[in-house]
């Protein structure tokens, strides 16, 4: 069973949360997109998280 959607409504929620944004489903891939870094060689969790969302959320959930 895919919990997909409620993973997309907590992101989400969690990003306008933490950046006072009103932003909907659509947006908030455009959001992780800029906020995304390129990594060359994905070799650590924390290589693809950072590749996703960026660095900025990946430390607010992981480093706290």
């Amino acid at each position: 069973m895919c919990h997909c959607g409620l993973a997309r409504a907590a992101a989400l929620d969690t990003v306008n949360r933490l950046y006072g944004l009103q932003l909907n489903a659509f947006e908030v891939d455009g959001f992780f997109a800029r906020h995304a870094e390129k990594v060359e060689q994905v070799k650590t969790s924390e290589d693809v998280v950072v590749s996703r969302v960026g660095r900025d959320l990946y430390e607010k959930f992981f480093r706290g």
